[in-house]
């Protein structure tokens, strides 16, 4: 036991001090009086001689909670009693608190304070003092929480039963609207087309004749995918398809008296289509792409005639219908002439815009709809605006003398194709 005097000034009319015995529970803590800017006054168990008088203590002990307790010493004129000691007495709470976690959740169970995980059920651990959140975690069940107030030393037990964790609802996930289409659709067939090219206010016969080709035989290959249908999280997307296609035809010779010129025509198509389902009978369709078509010749009467290599940007839409495994269908198409060819290098000047119209019909059928056959009509017109050359070139150098002309296709289509 530490013993310790203070000396203290006072008058001679004063009363002398008085012992003081200081313990706390457990022992070893810190003593100040009134602040902590001084000397402490001890350390438990103490005693001291303090002079009457209230005074304020601060208890602290590492790993408790600091108490603060007041002491009166009370002035006391008979010598033998004033000798006999003030006791002070400290229980110091531990700094941590216990929390247990029980119930009957399955062993899956996870506890979390705090938002940490602690490990399963039952759970014992220390805590500060305070407020606490409490989760227990159990695969397909809602989560349980609670918040506790922990004292300092305080011991709380939280009790979880499986009733108060309610089945977690499967989220309702939305199905599309209406059958996935086919990934793929391959279709290969042949066109038979006539191509009618007039000039306006034509001024050389010879330069600005008109043309026709009539019959003739082009292969034509198309592919419509959409491999997104893969994936039912964008079913959204399902009425979009992106469609390739090209065809060739073979070289034919143009004639006209001793001159000739070898021509081809040739076909390359991309494009998006997006389908619109209006009941089940009829939707719409817009498309959107890019056609090149090119015409062109080559030979000494290749002066004379309509070369030219379309780049084209269609927007268009059409109306489809369902009838058992017929499906027919009507379309109209704007044509944006980017690019001409050679046809309008021969003007000063030249414009040309189109449009096109498409009616057709075809049958799904065998295995899920796998076997297309179809047919169709294709019509596609473009008109042009010339300004002929300011100085045109003497004979016998061609002369284009026009104010504007029109490129007419008419083509009919025959194909196969399978879906997958």
């Amino acid at each position: 036991m530490t013993f310790l005097c203070l000396a203290i000034a006072a008058p001679a009319w004063a009363q002398k001090t008085r012992p003081v015995q200081v313990t706390s529970v457990p022992e070893g803590a810190t003593v100040w009086l009134g602040d902590k800017e001084g000397e402490p006054l001890g350390t438990t168990p103490f005693e001291a001689e303090l002079a009457p008088g209230e005074y304020t203590t601060i208890f602290e002990l590492p790993g408790h909670v600091p108490v603060f307790e007041t002491l009166i010493v009370d002035a006391i004129k008979d010598k033998k009693k004033a000798r006999v000691p003030v006791t002070l007495k400290v229980a110091l709470v531990p700094a941590v608190s216990k929390l247990t976690v029980k119930g009957d959740a399955p062993d899956t169970a996870k506890v979390l304070i705090d938002g940490k995980e602690k490990g399963g059920l039952p759970l014992t651990i220390d805590v500060e003092p305070g407020a606490h959140q409490v989760e227990v975690i159990v695969p397909g069940r809602e989560p349980y929480e609670q918040w506790v107030e922990l004292e300092g030393g305080e011991e709380h037990e939280v009790t979880v039963s499986l009733e108060a964790l309610p089945p977690v609802e499967p989220p309702v996930v939305k199905k599309p609207v209406g059958p996935r289409g086919p990934l793929a659709i391959a279709r290969a067939g042949v066109d038979v087309g006539w191509r009618r090219f007039r000039y306006d206010d034509p001024g050389d016969a010879m330069s600005t004749a008109p043309f026709d080709a009539n019959g003739r035989v082009m292969g034509r290959f198309e592919t419509e995918i959409a491999p997104w249908r893969l994936a039912p999280k964008v079913h959204r997307l399902w009425p979009l398809t992106m469609i390739v296609g090209l065809g060739f035809s073979p070289q034919d010779t143009a004639v006209r008296g001793s001159e000739s010129a070898n021509f081809n025509h040739r076909l390359f198509e991309a494009g998006l289509r997006y389908r619109l389902r209006i009941n089940d009978m009829a939707g719409l369709a817009f498309d959107a792409g890019w056609t090149r078509l090119l015409y062109t010749f080559a030979g000494d009467l290749e002066y004379a005639l309509p070369d030219v290599d379309y780049n084209v940007v269609r927007v268009g839409v059409r109306g489809e219908g369902t009838f058992g495994v017929l499906r027919p269908w009507l379309g109209l198409e704007n044509r944006l002439v980017a690019g001409g060819g050679k046809l309008p290098d021969r003007f000063k000047s030249a414009d040309a815009n189109g449009f096109g119209l498409t009616l057709g019909v075809l049958a799904r059928f065998l295995d899920q709809d796998r076997v297309e056959v179809g047919a169709g009509y294709e019509l596609v017109r473009f008109g042009w605006a010339f300004a002929p050359v300011d100085n045109p070139p003497p004979p016998p150098a061609p002369t284009y003398m026009a104010s504007g002309g029109t490129d007419t296709y008419h083509t009919v289509r025959f194909w196969v194709g399978g879906a997958y």
